[in-house]
C-alpha cells in the first residue's frame, strides 16, 4: 500500500509529505557506490581503502565507518575467493588434514 500511495507522485513531492508528516526520508543518490568508492577525502580517512583482490585485482572497498579520533585506520585485504580459508576453518573447527582432503575429494568443501 506504500508504494502505490508513493508511486503516482513526484519525488519533491513525496519528500515535502513525508517531511510535512515528521517522516525522515532521503532521495537514493545516483552512481552513489562509484562517487563514495572513488572519493579522495574518505580515502584519505580510511573509510574507503584499496586492496588486491586474486580474481578481480585492485578494488576499492569500505573500512570501518565509525573509529575513536586517536585510532588508526584498520584496513583489512580484499574479500576471499571462494574456499580461500576453507582448510584453516576446518582444521579450526577440530578436523585433521586427512579428514579435510577426503571431504574435498568426496566434494563435500572446496
Amino acid at each position: 500500500s506504500i508504494a502505490a500511495a508513493a508511486k503516482p507522485r513526484q519525488l519533491a513531492e513525496l519528500l515535502a509529505a513525508l517531511d510535512k508528516a515528521g517522516v525522515w526520508a532521503e532521495a537514493c543518490c545516483t552512481n552513489g557506490e562509484q562517487a563514495f568508492l572513488h572519493d579522495a577525502h574518505l580515502e584519505a580517512l580510511g573509510t574507503v581503502y584499496k586492496a588486491m583482490h586474486a580474481k578481480f585485482g585492485e578494488v576499492r572497498q569500505i573500512g570501518l565507518l565509525c573509529r575513536l579520533s586517536a585510532s588508526r585506520p584498520c584496513v583489512h585485504g580484499a574479500a576471499p575467493v571462494a574456499g580461500e580459508h576453507t582448510d584453516a576453518i576446518m582444521a579450526e573447527l577440530g578436523y585433521s588434514s586427512d579428514a579435510i582432503k577426503d571431504l574435498r575429494e568426496r566434494k563435500v568443501i572446496q
